[in-house]
């Protein structure tokens, strides 16, 4: 099972992504944090804060480069944690490397329909909460759009 939650940091609190009502104060700075659970281990957690759009860009992007099999290993935007995506004869394996190492495989198809609808919830309310990025969430809607055909 795949547990996917984005939330804003605004002024020191914590709100979950479709909580949220007011603006974001600079939309080129968006404090947040994405918490990833796959089969009820947290591999990403609410304490690796940091740029939450950019983060979500790399996430993307990594399992758009990865979709025939390969291997796309970046760092969070802002923070020195190395996150790896590892796609094999539809397996899919995260790494993630702060002062530990955290690692948990899926199947491809069940870890793009646990992240995808959590992915498109993120962008369609980042553009309402800062609509300058408008053009950015509508790029990244129509990858996750290509992520998800084919999905069984």
């Amino acid at each position: 099972m795949i547990k996917v939650k984005s939330c804003l940091l605004i002024k020191g609190k914590s709100y979950e992504i479709g909580e949220y009502r007011g603006r974001v104060k600079d939309p080129d700075y968006i404090d947040g944090s994405l918490t990833l659970s796959i089969n009820d281990n947290t591999i990403i957690s609410s304490d690796m804060w940091d740029y939450i759009d950019q983060l979500w860009c790399y996430i993307i992007n990594g399992l758009l480069e990865i979709k025939s099999d390969g291997i796309f290993t970046t760092f969070f935007p802002d923070q020195p944690i190395e996150m790896s995506l590892e796609k094999y004869n539809g397996v899919l394996t995260i790494t993630i490397k702060t002062n530990t190492v955290y690692t948990e495989q899926v199947s491809w198809n069940e870890f793009l329909k646990g992240i995808l609808p959590s992915a498109t919830l993120f962008w369609t309310r980042i553009v309402e909460l800062a609509p300058s990025l408008t053009l950015l969430g509508e790029e990244m809607k129509e990858k996750i759009s290509r992520l998800s055909l084919g999905i069984e």
